[in-house]
């Protein structure tokens, strides 16, 4: 099974990363980009990706609350804050799981083979 990936994240060089990381691989493809909110879930509906990488800042209103992300995904939230109130804020969006942006390299790619073995057909 190929793991079909949307990444969503503002800035551009987090994205190229995330592909670069992810090329060349045939059990992990990344199907989108977006670099906001709006375009994620719009992406999201489009592309029927099997799993959402979102920057985790990309959820936050402009007044600090979170906005619901409903999506239908499951979501690897990614931040280079990795505090406890990142974590709390994870959690309250529902992301499957919290990865620090410093550790992309090394758990990312476990982290989406993960959802692919839970997600496999029977």
């Amino acid at each position: 099974m190929c793991v079909k990936v949307l990444v969503a994240d503002d800035a551009e060089v987090i994205r190229k990363g995330i592909r670069l990381l992810l090329g060349g691989r045939d059990d992990i493809a990344v199907i989108g980009e977006a670099s906001n909110l709006t375009e994620t879930i719009k992406k999201t509906a489009e592309l029927l990706p099997d799993v959402v990488i979102i920057d985790l800042r990309m959820t936050a209103s402009a007044n600090g609350d979170l906005n619901p992300l409903t999506i239908g995904r499951p979501t690897v939230a990614i931040s280079f804050a990795v505090d406890e109130t990142a974590r709390e804020q994870a959690e309250r969006l529902g992301a499957a799981k919290f990865i620090d942006k410093m550790e992309l390299a090394n758990e990312l790619v476990p982290t989406l083979l993960q959802f692919a073995l839970l997600n496999k057909p029977s």
